[in-house]
Order: C-alpha cells, then structure tokens, then sequence
C-alpha cells in the first residue's frame, strides 16, 4: 500500500475546501446549502489514522450529507473504521445505530442521518490511538410560544428561532402547514440565512374566518436546507366568542310576605359583543320573580348585570325550596344559571361528616343536623336509603329545630364483616308533611385481600417448596398488617419472608412462604397464612402434599395397631432362617451373621 495518501481529501460538490486550522478539515461556510456528496481517503496506521500525514484529522460535514469514504490499509494489522453514533464507547459497536465499515481496506458509503453534534470516530482494533472527532453540522427550529389560543375571525402569532448547530451556515427555508384544514399559517420572512453558531428569527402568523370551526389544530413549521430538514410543531385552540354567567347570591331564604333579589352577572368572552336576552322559568302561585332588565348589551370585553327579584306573598301555601332556572341568549349561544330559593317555613339538612371510612365489622357515625328557616317549627322524621350495604340507625330518629335554630341527630353506621370493599352512598332524607330534603353520606369500606399463587403443592419428602402470598390493598385500604401460619402437622415446617408489612393506599406486597417437609411423614396437609390487621382478620389456606423420597421404607399397619416397615420384618425373616439352619450343627459349621 502506498505511503503517500494525502491525509484527507474532500471533494465537495457546488462549493470548496478550506483548511480551518492544523489537524482539521472543513468546508468553508457559504450562503446557500444544498445535499452533497462528500469523497474522502482515511489511511488506515495502528498509531493513528493518517499517520504519516495529520493524525486522526477532525472531520466536518452537514447532516443530510452523502459520504464516500475510501479506506485503505497502511499497514499489516486488522482495522475498521466506525462512527460512535450512540455515544456508548462500546466496542464491538453496535451498528447501526454506529455507522461502521467493512474491514480495512475497502470503500465505505453512507448518510449522515443523526443530529448535529460532534461524535467520535474509532477503528474498531485499536481505539485508543486511532480516534478522531466526527462533526455534524446542522440547525434546531424552536417556537415561542408554542402553543396559541386564537378567537374565531382574528389571528395570533409565534416566534419562530432557527439556531446553528456546529457551525452550520446557509439557507434556511421555512413553511408551515395546519392539520385539520381550518386556519391558515404562515411565515414571514420564508427563509432566513444563517451565519456559523448563529440564529435568525420568523413570525409564524396563524389567521382564522369567521366560520372556522372550534377546536384543536396542529401547525408544522418546516425548515429546510438541502437534505436537512427540521420541523417544530405549535398547538392551536381555536374559540369562539362566547359570554359567561353567574348570580350572586344562589341562594335566596325568603319568609312570607317578602322579598329578596339577586344579581344577575354577565362577561364577555374572547371578544364578544351583542345583545343578550333574559328570561326564567314558570313558578307556583304566590311567587313571583322579576328581571330587570330583560335584555342587556355586552360590550367587548365587558360586562353587564341583570336584577332577579324574587317575591313570596303572605298568604303562599306551599312553602319549600325551589329553583329559578335564569336562561341567557344571544343568537344560537344559550347559558343558565340557577338560583334557589327558600320559601315561606323551611329547613335545611346537612350531613358532618359526609364521607365515613370504614373496615368490614366496624361502625363510625356522622351527625345530622336540621336548620329552621322563616321561623320554621315542627317535627322532622329522618330515614334513609338503600337498604343493602351498611346498616344504619338514628338517634334520634325525629328532631325539632326551635325556630331560627337547629337539631341535631346522629347517624350510626354499621358493616358487617362480610361486607365486600367498596363505596356505599347513604341518603338521609329529612321530612316535614310536603317538604323533603335530602343529604348523603358516602361510606368507604376498605379491606385488604390475603391469596397465594397456588392453591395446592406437591413437594418430597426432605425437600421444600415456595408459594407467593399476595397482600393487597382494597378501596385505599391503608395499615399495618401482620402475617402468621398455622399447619394441620407441627413437623411441617413454614417460613414467611416478611411478618410485619405496612401497606400503602392501593398498595400490595408479595410476602414468600417456605415450606420444608424434612422432617414430616409423607400426606396432605393443610397450611394457613393469616393476615391481622387491628380487627380485621384475612386466611387463606393451602394444601400441601408430601410425596415419599425415593429412599423411604413404606409404612403398613400389622395386627394390634403396630406399625413395622417392610426393612424390619425382612431382617427378623432373614434371622429365623439362620436359627432353622443352625439346629442340629456344630459350632464349626456354623457361619457367622
């Protein structure tokens, strides 16, 4: 091979070469980029690439760029040329996503088609001396801000920044495109020129009709140059003008022969203007209630209010609470808003408090309270309902708030241990003749669940085997839950990984069991696992079969009820054989046992 290869040459189409400084070769920055191809000679040496020229020179190129890579050998030993594209300085490396070559020498072609950065370049056999810098230029496409909320018929915009990465230089253009077709995008200027490790900025300016649709679209801004593209996405909402509503107060307490009122409040949203019309819905006899005014003007921006009065005459016959649904509209734009109202003598119920976290087999009690309104009196009869899940009592189970005052009762709730986890909604309902009023209160029953992977196990005799026991929380169950085991054979022996556990709101643990059967006669037994945790108690049970060793004598009943083993009873039999024999012989015939 021979010794006189320059130490880089790089053939750039459409432009030329610039050396940028000893040891590093890179193309010149020029205005315009386009997709190169990029001819280059790497002589490989065990002491560096290029060795006898600039050793392991720095080399530069554009993402997107065609490289074609002659590599020669110059000496005898084995290399390899690679691109430590993942950065994990692993060796062998792993291609793709490393770019590597064949075995020296050959001719090696590819895309640059990883982000700008600088990289490492290695020869696979000897790294540490034949290494050099890999450096991709490029640009990065940025948005501030990336998202935009824009009112139907205007626009809004976002500032588009296009970076240098490694010294990139050329021409950037820019397009943008929405998806679903709706608005329309685009930026302004269509293309900025980049300077190495500069930036330049652009104006994405997204437009809406007045009849684009509401909703969420998607803008893609794209930058080019040459092969290399970027693209940022910019989230859109498009709205339409709209108003909201609200009254203040909602609720109105009113007694016989008066009246109260509440305002009616309008905003303008996201540039809405027009004309709002009032109006409510139908009332009983001896109430009445009045807007005024029945129409408002919303300006841009602004807002107006609306007086709703509200009248209950001495002489009304139906007191009770009530509802005044106020409907505003503007074209097809329609919203409500509710006002209640207490007419006349009435109470109110509450429940304190309205959520009862309880275990299986225990109870909790929450109260009851009754409120007199317009100088309300009288006797209020509570029940309630459904009657499955918890039980439930109260005491007492009728009150009488004073006028203007409350009364009190408490309801006690009960769960039976076999109640199943879950949430369980009690409602009260407080009544007097015609008025009914109702509260709920929500029952948490939380439990923790105690199983094992297998119901049943075989093990051999001298052996031992596992089972997983799974401790989970039910219904955010939280606690200290400990664990015990209890076998039909004491000589079975059992070991649990963990005793004592703490479990979390929706959590589980995974508890091992051990059982050894070194020391217990081949059968069936049972093992139980139990879980404590105050009074709430969960057992699980397993069956565990013992199987005889391969070595084991086996074990039958004789008369009597004594057990002997077949081992025993062929070594007596084997002993009275030699007593007949030795009848009736000398000593010296005898053979010994």
């Amino acid at each position: 091979m021979s010794k006189n290869l320059p130490s880089l040459a790089i053939t750039i189409l459409l432009t030329s070469l610039a050396l940028a400084n000893p040891g590093t070769f890179q193309v010149a920055p020029f205005q315009s980029v386009y997709a190169v191809t990029r001819n280059m000679t790497l002589e490989g040496w065990s002491g560096g690439w290029n060795q006898t020229t600039t050793r392991n020179p720095m080399i530069t190129v554009a993402q997107g760029d065609f490289v074609s890579l002659l590599l020669p050998s110059g000496d005898i030993a084995p290399h390899q040329f690679f691109i430590d594209v993942d950065r994990d300085v692993a060796l062998p490396p792993i291609c793709p996503p490393d770019k590597c070559s064949d075995q020296l020498p050959t001719n090696y072609q590819f895309t640059v088609d990883f982000a700008p950065g600088t990289y490492k370049y290695y020869c696979t056999f000897h790294s540490g001396q034949m290494q050099g810098d890999f450096v991709v230029q490029g640009f990065t496409v940025n948005s501030n801000p990336d998202s935009l909320r824009i009112v139907r018929a205007s626009s809004n915009m976002s500032t588009i920044t296009v970076t240098s990465v490694q010294s990139f230089a050329g021409t950037v253009n820019l397009a943008a495109t929405v998806s679903p077709k709706g608005p329309t995008a685009t930026v302004n200027p269509t293309y900025v020129i980049l300077s190495p490790d500069g930036s330049q900025t652009s104006t994405l300016i997204v437009s809406t009709a007045g009849g684009t649709a509401p909703g969420n679209y998607v803008v893609n801004v794209t930058g080019t140059s040459g092969s290399v593209t970027r693209w940022r996405t910019v989230s859109t909402l498009v709205v339409a003008p709209d108003f909201r509503i609200s009254a203040n107060p909602s609720r109105l307490v009113i007694p016989l022969g008066s009246t109260r009122n509440s305002t009616i409040m309008l905003s303008s949203l996201d540039a809405f203007f027009g004309n709002v019309a009032l109006s409510r819905n139908p009332l009983p006899a001896g109430m009445t209630a009045t807007l005024t005014p029945t129409s408002v003007t919303l300006p841009s921006g602004g807002k107006a209010n609306s007086t709703l009065d509200v009248a209950v005459t001495p002489t009304f016959t139906m007191p009770g609470t009530y509802i005044v649904n106020v409907t505003c509209t503007s074209g097809s734009l329609t919203h409500n808003v509710t006002v209640t109202v207490v007419a006349g003598p009435d109470f109110d119920i509450s429940a304190d408090p309205a959520t009862l976290p309880l275990t299986p087999g225990s109870s909790g009690a929450s109260t009851i309270t009754v409120t007199s309104f317009n100088n309300f009196t009288g006797i209020v009869d509570l029940t309630g309902f459904p009657s499955d899940g918890p039980a439930f009592s109260f005491n007492p189970p009728s009150v009488i708030p004073p006028e203007g005052g409350t009364a009190a009762s408490e309801l006690v709730v009960n769960t039976s241990a076999t109640i199943a986890a879950g949430n369980y909604t009690l409602t009260v309902n407080a009544m007097r003749r015609s008025i009914v009023h109702s509260a709920a209160v929500v029952v948490f029953v939380m439990d923790f669940s105690v199983t094992v992977s297998n119901a049943s196990l075989t093990v051999q005799q001298g052996s031992s085997t596992t089972a997983t026991v799974s401790i989970i929380s039910l219904n955010r169950f939280a606690g200290v839950v400990n664990l015990t085991t209890t076998a039909s054979s004491s000589a079975l022996s059992r070991l649990l990984s963990v005793t004592t556990l703490s479990l979390s709101p929706s959590g589980a643990a995974f508890p091992v069991l051990t059982i050894n059967a070194s020391f217990v006669h081949a059968g069936t037994y049972t093992v139980s696992i139990t879980g404590t945790s105050e009074s709430l108690v969960r057992t699980v049970s397993l069956s565990i079969t013992v199987k005889p060793s391969p070595g084991e004598a086996s074990i039958f009943p004789l008369i009597g009820g004594v057990a002997i083993s077949t081992i025993a009873i062929a070594a007596t039999g084997s002993y009275l054989m030699r007593r007949r024999r030795l009848r009736g012989k000398t000593a010296a015939s005898q053979i010994p046992t």
